[in-house]
């Protein structure tokens, strides 16, 4: 492995695992990711930003505004209290109980 695969494979991990934790938005946690990706050199600067450009970031921008303004995502789903987490009481921001 070269070293910008060993980079961008730490990166994804430690993304993939700030994702798990749910204690960070998601979109601040991209956003770091995409930033520490340029800064550490296995982003190009000029192309970083380029997925911005693609139709698909608006309909997952329209679709995440009305999921929460509809309050399905702030409501935890039925079988939530039978989760793994739930169970030994490691809920993600209380949203178990």
């Amino acid at each position: 492995m070269t070293h910008d695969q060993i980079i961008l494979f730490a990166l994804f991990g430690a993304v993939f695992g700030l994702l798990l934790w749910g204690r960070y938005r998601y979109d601040i946690v991209a956003f770091g990711a995409l930033m520490l990706g340029v800064v550490l050199g296995v982003v190009d600067t000029k192309h970083a930003f380029d997925g911005f450009g693609h139709p698909a970031t608006l309909v997952v921008a329209l679709s995440t505004r009305n999921t929460r303004s509809t309050g399905s995502a702030t409501r935890p789903p039925w079988w939530w209290r039978w989760c793994w987490w739930c169970r030994r009481g490691w809920c993600v921001r209380g949203q178990c109980s």
